[in-house]
C-alpha cells in the first residue's frame, strides 16, 4: 500500500557454504559471508572492494587491502590486493572452483518502511506496518494496526495521515493528506 525506502543497495557476493581453500594461507569463509562487487574492466573479472568488503584472513590475521578475485560468473579464481588487478594471484588451477553467488547487499543504516493492506471486517479495516533494517531479511519492527472508519475517514500513524475514500476486503482506495513518517 505505502512505501518509503532511505536504501543503499551494492551488488556483491555471497558464499553459500562454507569455502575453503586448498592454498596454504587462505582460511575458511563461512556461509552467508558477503563481499563487495566492484567491475574491473570489460568483460574481466569482479572482486571485493574496501570499505565495506569483508577482509579475508591471511596468516591468521584479517587483511582488509587483500580480497577475493572472481570471475563475473561468480567463481573464485584467486586473491588480490584490492583495487588493483595486476597484483592477483592466480590458483583456480590448484583446486576446485568455488563458487559465489551474485546477489544484492544493502548497506549500513539501511531502511525500508511499509504499510501493507490486510482487509475489512465491517466497519474496521486491518493493516500491517513493517520496518526493515540493513539487510532487509530481518524485520526490525513488526505492528498490526486496525481503523474503525464509522469513527472516522481519515487515519493516521507514525506522520502518515490518509483519508480513506473506499475500502473492500480486498481492496482500498484512498488520497494521502499528510506523508511526513517517524
Amino acid at each position: 500500500m505505502v512505501r518509503q525506502e532511505d536504501v543503499l543497495t551494492f551488488p556483491a557476493f555471497s558464499t553459500e557454504k562454507w569455502v575453503e581453500f586448498k592454498e596454504e594461507n587462505m582460511e575458511r569463509i563461512p556461509p552467508g559471508t558477503i563481499f563487495t562487487a566492484a567491475f574491473q574492466g570489460p568483460g574481466e573479472t569482479y572482486q571485493c572492494a574496501p570499505p565495506m568488503a569483508t577482509p579475508l584472513v591471511v596468516f591468521g590475521t584479517p587483511e582488509p587491502s587483500t580480497c577475493l578475485w572472481i570471475s563475473k560468473e561468480g567463481l573464485v579464481k584467486g586473491s588480490c590486493t584490492c583495487g588493483m588487478p595486476g597484483t592477483c594471484y592466480d590458483f583456480s588451477s590448484q583446486q576446485p572452483p568455488v563458487q559465489m553467488k551474485l546477489t544484492t547487499a544493502y548497506a549500513p543504516g539501511s531502511i525500508r518502511k511499509e504499510i501493507l493492506y490486510n482487509g475489512k471486517s465491517k466497519d474496521t479495516i486491518k493493516m500491517v506496518y513493517r520496518e526493515f533494517a540493513n539487510d532487509m531479511a530481518r524485520p526490525a519492527f513488526y505492528q498490526d494496526l486496525s481503523y474503525d472508519l464509522s469513527e472516522s475517514k481519515v487515519i493516521g500513524f507514525r506522520g502518515l495521515v490518509i483519508e480513506v475514500l473506499e475500502a473492500t476486503n480486498t481492496g482500498i482506495k484512498y488520497r494521502f493528506t499528510k506523508r511526513s513518517w517517524i
